[in-house]
């Protein structure tokens, strides 16, 4: 072999020395670069889930856990993993209150309010006490009471639109989807299709029980008609009739209280009221009538009535009627005025009567009220 023959051997032995050398340190490149990515990725998700936990290495491991109520149950500085880091509804003040990756309420220990989500110890998402529209009024997770939870208008999924506990009317206080246990979820005046008006579980009268549109399990037998969860029968307990020519001349009747029992027994009484309300500018004469009834009891004894307007007696222990007929005729209500009537229903215990063929009946009724003039 020449000369020549053997350098140019020597000279791609090397070359292939070099590109071996070469692909060696890419491929140490690359996998240095996608190790870092990889830390980069992971720190990145450990810091969006717990960038909070970093703040908070200051914090005595005694003011962690913290029990505010008594309860037994910690609700403040909640060190969820137990690495001595605060977590959940965090006091960076010192005022026994959380202010930082507030919870629902002292029963929850999950974040859901003043968010950190970078981490810098303050709260960037879902704000506690939010001035929506810039008028110095609270509009989104109002504390009303400055405690650190929210009270009224509460955005339990941070999308900046009140889920639970809303104020229809600025009072400050809850009109629709109220919770009433503190779980997250709406227990009265249920909205189902958001337009700020109660659908299902409706409250009338403020006693935070349900009157209208209750669930099935609250209604008399008669009353399931539907699969829908509601009560068809009471679903409009006063029915608004008006007749005559006189558009301008009619009657507005308001619920305020509903009566609805199960596994009653004799003694049991209870009362409803309503308001009938005269908006016209001249006297109108009405009658109040019993429509679409139901009544199972066989002894008319049993199960009886008494109504009174404005405090008086109209009519006293009447049995139960067992189809629509009139309860009272041709009232008279001057203009602009206002009757308030309070019906009460008695179950009576009958002493020489055996009640017992009684059990499991069923009484319902609706009220109109329908002007003759």
């Amino acid at each position: 072999m020449k000369k020549s023959e053997y350098q140019y051997d020597d000279y791609q032995d090397q070359y292939d020395v070099l590109i071996a050398e070469e692909e060696e340190k890419q491929r140490k490149k690359t996998f240095w670069i996608l190790f870092l990515c990889l830390i980069i990725i992971l720190f990145s998700v450990l810091g969006a889930t717990y960038s909070y936990i970093r703040i908070y290495n200051d914090i005595p491991k005694n003011e962690l856990n913290i029990d505010t109520d008594g309860d037994g149950i910690p609700d403040l500085n909640l060190d969820i993993d137990g690495n001595g880091f605060c977590e959940v509804s965090c006091d960076t003040t010192g005022n026994r209150k959380p202010d930082l990756n507030v919870s629902y309420s002292k029963k929850h220990n999950s974040a859901i309010f003043n968010l950190d989500t970078d981490g810098d110890g303050k709260p960037d998402k879902n704000l506690m006490n939010q001035d929506t529209n810039h008028d110095e009024v609270c509009d989104l997770n109002c504390d009303i009471d400055d405690d650190g939870y929210p009270d009224f208008n509460i955005d339990i999924d941070g999308d900046g639109n009140p889920d639970i506990n809303i104020d229809i009317n600025g009072d400050k206080k809850p009109d629709i989807n109220i919770d009433t246990d503190l779980d997250g979820k709406p227990d009265i005046n249920i909205d189902t299709d958001g337009d700020g008006k109660c659908d299902k579980k409706c409250d009338i009268n403020g006693d935070g029980i349900c009157d209208t549109n209750c669930e099935i399990s609250q209604c008399p037998a008669n009353c399931h008609s539907k699969e829908d969860g509601i009560c068809e029968c009471n679903a409009d307990p006063i029915i608004q009739i008006t007749t005559g020519e006189n558009e301008s001349a009619i009657l507005f009747v308001s619920y305020n209280k509903s009566v609805h029992a199960t596994s009653i027994h004799p003694g049991w009484n209870d009362a409803q009221t309503f308001t009938v309300e005269n908006q016209s500018n001249r006297t109108i004469t009405f009658n109040l009538n019993w429509i679409n009834i139901t009544n199972e009891f066989t002894i008319d004894r049993t199960f009886t009535y008494s109504i009174k307007r404005d405090g008086f007696l109209q009519k006293e222990s009447i049995p139960a009627p067992r189809s629509s007929s009139t309860m009272l005729s041709r009232i008279v209500i001057p203009a602009n005025t206002t009757y308030y009537y309070e019906i009460e229903y008695s179950y009576n215990d009958l002493p020489d009567v055996d009640q017992n063929m009684e059990q499991g009946r069923t009484f319902g009724a609706q009220i109109a009220a329908e002007i003759v003039n």
